[in-house]
């Protein structure tokens, strides 16, 4: 139940920090955000890095809010992957999340880039944007890719 409990404890986190977000969070940045939304509500879990858990315990040092970020960081990571339990889904599976990328007008745009692909080139802006949308989503879904062996 612990493990359950700091889940939903994160996934709290997360949805509020991106419910209150007036401007996309950039992933980068989301283990800092979380981290401030949970000190300003004071929601804070204390932790420490010398357990090897991130056990609750009293006190912590820079260090290890940095190590607390970076988890935080992970974890909003992992939920951006499809999660193996169905019972379980994401913030995106049920419509809390969605995940844009950005600069993908100025990757479509590279006609040298795509000169080995014509027909990605015969496309509109919009629909090469969407290629590389659903492609991108495709990699980020498939969280258990094993290439084929070639024969």
């Amino acid at each position: 139940m612990n493990n359950i409990q700091k889940r939903l404890h994160f996934r709290r986190g997360l949805y509020r920090t991106l419910e209150e977000a007036e401007e996309p969070v950039e992933l980068i940045e989301v283990g800092q955000e979380i981290f401030d939304l949970l000190k300003r509500e004071d929601a804070m879990p204390s932790y420490s890095k010398s357990s090897g858990d991130l056990e609750f315990s009293v006190g912590s040092s820079r260090a290890e809010d940095d190590a607390f970020k970076e988890y935080l960081l992970f974890n909003a990571v992992m939920e951006l992957g499809t999660s193996p339990r169905r019972n379980q889904q994401n913030l995106e599976d049920v419509g809390r999340l969605m995940v844009p990328y950005r600069l993908l007008d100025r990757l479509a745009g590279k006609k040298d880039l795509w000169s080995d692909v014509p027909e990605f080139l015969d496309l509109s802006q919009e629909a090469q944007e969407d290629y590389l949308t659903g492609f991108l989503d495709l990699m980020r879904y498939r969280t258990h890719f094993r290439p084929r062996p070639l024969h």
